[in-house]
């Protein structure tokens, strides 16, 4: 029987780092999470989505995340790991119905499913459940000001002998509930360089904690995934501020200076993919 690992713990396993090949054959780094949809009517089912940004997967050929191996007794097994790859990948995906909103998901359970039975690996893995989500309503519990985590592979690092992401602390640095610039996103202050593109950032206090107004407390852990890193705003060569996608490539040059903000697609956006990954999956899932 597995032993019991907490929230933190798991989430280093609700991450893997993604390497693309793409059309013209850069190698490209990002990360990318897994997320569990409910099946409607069928009690404890889900479907497993990987999700990342659609610019780390529409040109991509082929696309590999690494997996932890489990041992015997279920545990992970820090320093095995296989790679599970998929084949065009820039079809494989589904992207996001709005072009403009920066995500794609690819339904990953019967992958990795038939990963282990082809090559006899057992894999540990966690998942952010459908519920933990940032809904409108579940966001009226947020105050404009929230302490964050974001979990990824900046710069392409990680800790390739245990198969670690890298766990960065910092703060929304606009109001999550609002749009910023009128676009389903917001800011967070945090250290988002090249490579944090798909990282998944979640407010998160543990120990004693307070409601928005400080008139409740609780303790444990309390936590909602906010939302998905897709850009930076960094600084060129001729010291205008600018937008930009945050994939790194394998060799790659750059000028530009991360002024240690990032721009975050909120949660809610992944619930627009339901009804794509019904039609894909052939299933009905719950609706928040």
């Amino acid at each position: 029987m597995g032993k019991e690992l907490s929230f933190a713990e798991m989430l280093c396993y609700n991450t893997t780092r993604i390497e693309t090949v793409e059309t013209n054959g850069d190698v490209c780094f990002a990360t990318g999470f897994f997320l569990g949809l409910k099946v409607k009517d069928a009690k404890d089912s889900i479907v497993v989505l990987l999700v990342t940004n659609r610019h780390v997967t529409e040109n991509a050929e082929r696309l590999q995340f690494h997996m932890t191996c489990a041992d015997a007794n279920g545990n992970p097994d820090g320093k095995k790991r296989v790679d599970v790859k998929i084949e065009n990948a820039r079809s494989q995906f589904i992207l996001h119905p709005d072009k403009d909103i920066d995500l794609s998901v690819f339904p990953v359970s019967k992958t990795i499913n038939d990963f282990q039975t082809q090559t006899n690996a057992k894999v540990f893995f966690s998942h952010f459940p459908q519920d933990t989500i940032m809904t409108d309503q579940a966001s009226e519990e947020l105050d404009a000001v929230e302490n964050i985590l974001m979990v990824g592979y900046p710069n392409g690092l990680w800790d390739e002998v245990n198969n670690r992401p890298i766990i960065r602390r910092g703060i929304t640095a606009t109001d999550p509930k609002v749009d910023y610039f009128g676009k389903r996103e917001f800011i967070i202050d945090c250290a988002c360089i090249q490579g944090s593109s798909g990282s998944p950032v979640l407010s998160f206090d543990k120990g004693m904690f307070f409601d928005k107004y400080v008139t409740k407390s609780g303790t444990g852990v309390k936590t909602m995934l906010l939302g998905v890193q897709h850009a930076i705003p960094v600084k060129n060569a001729q010291g205008e501020i600018v937008k930009t996608a945050t994939p790194i490539k394998g060799v790659e040059a750059n000028t530009q200076i991360p002024i240690n903000l990032g721009y975050i697609i909120k949660a809610q956006c992944l619930l627009d993919f339901i009804p794509l990954v019904e039609k894909r999956c052939g299933l009905v899932l719950e609706r928040p």
